[in-house]
């Protein structure tokens, strides 16, 4: 068994994951405050991660269901599949406080990952600079600067 969190935000919120047992789908999402765990509500036969948490409460991570990784926005109680194109892979990995979400998705013509944006549920495909292969969108200002990385 494990626990992993990230955070604070100001009010001294946390998200992460706990696996509770020996199997992949025991793996769950959670925000801890005040010495609490509070489920994020993971889909019976999937497992999810909690990535990055902002001032509103909102949480956004990765949902593993059968047969692709999902980026997801926890918002007021409720989990939101974020769009990537073709369904494939993808894993969200922070969000700012207009809820804009930055991560990476799985592109279908190459199989590597390419940096992107989800504002207001839609996503923008950042690309990948020339002469690299993968790019990933890691972080996200409250003004909107993102920043990454990617690998030649």
């Amino acid at each position: 068994m494990w626990t992993r969190a990230v955070g604070p935000d100001r009010h001294g919120r946390k998200a992460g994951s706990h696996n509770t047992s020996e199997s992949y789908t025991g793996v769950w999402a959670f925000v801890w405050q005040h010495g609490k765990l509070t489920d994020l509500g993971v889909p019976e036969g999937c497992a999810g991660w909690g990535r990055a948490l902002n001032d509103r409460g909102d949480v956004v991570g990765t949902v593993a269901r059968p047969g692709a990784e999902r980026p997801v926005l926890c918002s007021e109680g409720t989990t939101m599949d974020l769009p990537v194109p073709g369904q494939g892979p993808g894993v969200a990995q922070d969000v700012n406080d207009r809820r804009e979400v930055v991560g990476y998705f799985e592109h279908a013509d190459t199989g590597n990952p390419h940096a992107c944006l989800w504002r207001r549920g839609e996503l923008t495909d950042l690309g990948v600079p020339a002469g690299y292969y993968l790019s990933s969108a890691e972080f996200i200002s409250e003004r909107g600067d993102i920043l990454g990385h990617a690998d030649r």
